[in-house]
């Protein structure tokens, strides 16, 4: 038998032994499930109703239940009908998610209305887990979030490098919007922040692009607006300078890196 039929009989039995594997649903998981699936059922803040501690809260039953069970689901190889005999059908599933550059299929659970969801990207034909992670806000400090909508109201001013008049708060090295730009920057900036912290907070980038490190304009090659690109660029002052993050090659719905672009002019 040729080496790569061996070696492709090999692979395909490793799969299966990983699948059988992640496959074992405990007692323990199972009642996580019916829990789950009851909590799921409760409106909530984020759902229009009355905040409810057991569905809103941080660490909350519905919040706890789901680390849980994503934890446990969340492995490679897991079997997507694992999923849903314990979790029910997902509230969503989707082709692609905001905050990844790629399609897929992915399974979305709610925890907080769009607000916060767990996700499963589910390969095929094998229909097995492939990747699986959190969109959450709920671990950004309050002063962050603040320092956010500062920043989306303050990016709607049109300041000298826009083409307006001088404005001390948008276009001075001291004003108001470097300054929330900085502490945005400096956070989102940590290795493994997820994009999509990055977009709920500071809103989407001005332009995505393939690469950094010049004058960006939304027509400049490899740049587009809400593309792809490797690297998600906000403007402070015009594209005459910016701040960018740069998504992880391997983990593209996590931050990698971050820095500023100065004209110095």
């Amino acid at each position: 038998m040729p080496s790569i039929v061996r070696i492709g009989l090999l692979v395909q039995a490793l799969l299966l032994f990983v699948a059988i594997v992640s496959a074992v649903i405990t007692p323990e998981i199972k009642t996580s499930g019916l829990e789950f699936q009851q909590l799921r059922e409760v409106k909530g803040h984020w759902d229009g109703a009355e905040y409810n501690p057991d569905v809103d809260a941080y660490n909350g039953k519905k919040h706890q239940l789901m680390k849980t069970l994503g934890e446990h689901f969340g492995k490679f190889g897991t079997l997507s009908g694992d999923i849903t005999a314990v979790m029910g059908r997902p509230d969503e599933i989707k082709k692609k998610l905001d905050h990844l550059p790629v399609q897929g299929r992915f399974f979305v659970y709610k925890w907080r209305g769009n607000h916060d969801y767990l996700w499963f990207k589910i390969g095929s034909p094998k229909n097995m887990v492939v990747e699986s992670d959190w969109v959450t806000m709920a671990d950004i400090p309050p002063e962050i979030q603040q320092a956010g909508q500062e920043y989306q109201k303050l990016r709607q001013i049109k300041g000298h490098f826009d083409g307006g008049s001088w404005d001390d708060d948008v276009d001075s090295p001291q004003g108001k919007k470097r300054q929330v730009m900085d502490t945005l920057g400096s956070y989102f900036g940590q290795n493994d922040t997820l994009i999509n912290n990055v977009v709920q907070t500071m809103g989407e980038a001005d332009v995505n692009c393939d690469s950094v490190g010049g004058f960006v304009t939304s027509d400049y090659e490899g740049c587009s607006v809400g593309g792809a690109g490797a690297y998600l660029v906000y403007k402070w002052r015009g594209f005459h300078d910016y701040l960018w993050f740069k998504r992880s090659a391997e983990t593209p719905s996590k931050v990698v890196e971050s820095d500023w672009f100065y004209a110095w002019e």
